[in-house]
């Protein structure tokens, strides 16, 4: 007489992820490609029981928490509640007949962060070209997320502030030469007809041959006009500064409260070319300056001549996060 058929959903779906398992630790090949085929396999049964829409999310936990201890305690460590559904995503995520054997199992699961699928698809051939490791790529997936699913509300202005102030830093001995800190550690001595302002004091040019002092609050003098000559990434950006006196500076500026993803990533790529088409054919940006970053760049502001203010049209259109300022 032939036994009774086990009619437990639970426990015939228990059954042939046991199944599947124990022919993968019986089996003489132990290749990646043999564990990454039946991990997808046990994903897709699991799927098959809980991934049906209609069933309540609630059920579909339990179920997961029910094969968490009872694989657990048939196989030992390693099937936590977190490992189940890393199987039913890689079985939801991908086919079968797409899974490469020289990508592991640890970048796979790292790779189940990625929903766009086009953007996954790029990951896995730089695994394969940069050989990246487990951390590396969790780093960048990290970071993906983070900036896909930043704030686009961004609540910083620049401050109030004009070009063309420069401050008296000292007076020549003797003479009515004057030495002018133009901002970014750059001096120039030169005389000021009709002046002879003191230490310290605030002047602005009024015309090719007049000064005038000016009051101002701190840190309004940091203000400049420049042009671009390279976008480095999405949010850094190479400016030429033009400053007083025919004088000059060529630096990398970091956008404040901007973050955009690594230039290496797709998305790099996007908010690259969207500064660049943000800043194209604009020769008179007004550039307002902070202090440094880690890298020793400087914090900036750009606002173009039509008053476009670059840094909140990058977040606010989704090409980067909103980057609050400590």
């Amino acid at each position: 007489m032939a036994a009774p058929r086990n009619t437990d959903p639970y426990q015939s779906l228990f059954s042939k992820l046991c199944s599947l398992y124990d022919n993968t630790l019986q089996s003489d090949i132990k290749s990646n490609q043999r564990y990454l085929q039946t991990y997808w396999h046990i994903g897709k049964t699991i799927l098959a029981m809980i991934g049906d829409p209609n069933r309540k999310e609630q059920y579909g936990k339990k179920i997961i928490i029910r094969l968490s201890d009872d694989l657990s305690q048939k196989y030992g460590d390693g099937f936590k509640p977190r490992t189940i559904r890393y199987f039913r995503d890689f079985a939801a995520q991908y086919r079968a007949t797409d899974l490469n054997a020289a990508i592991s199992w640890s970048h796979y699961r790292a790779l189940l962060g990625i929903t766009d699928t086009t953007v996954r698809a790029q990951l896995e051939q730089r695994i394969l070209n940069e050989q990246l490791s487990k951390v590396e790529l969790e780093n960048i997936v990290a970071k993906y997320r983070k900036v896909r699913s930043g704030n686009h509300a961004f609540s910083l202005s620049p401050r109030s502030a004009s070009p063309g102030i420069f401050k008296i830093d000292a007076i020549e001995p003797n003479t009515q030469r004057v030495v002018a800190d133009l901002g970014f550690n750059i001096k120039r001595t030169l005389t000021l007809p009709g002046i002879t302002p003191a230490p310290g004091a605030h002047m602005t040019q009024i015309s090719s041959r007049n000064f005038t002092p000016v009051a101002i609050e701190t840190g309004e003098r940091y203000c400049y006009i420049g042009t671009p000559i390279d976008v480095i990434d999405g949010d850094t950006v190479k400016m030429q500064i033009n400053l007083l006196f025919d004088t000059a500076v060529v630096l990398p500026l970091r956008l404040r409260g901007v973050d955009a993803m690594e230039i290496d990533t797709p998305e790099g790529q996007k908010a690259k070319r969207a500064l660049a088409n943000l800043i194209k054919n604009q020769t008179d940006i007004t550039v307002y300056t902070y202090s440094h970053d880690r890298y020793g760049r400087y914090i900036a502001d750009l606002v173009t001549s039509d008053g476009a203010y670059i840094n909140k049209q990058l977040v606010e259109k989704g090409h980067a996060r909103f980057l609050k300022m400590k």
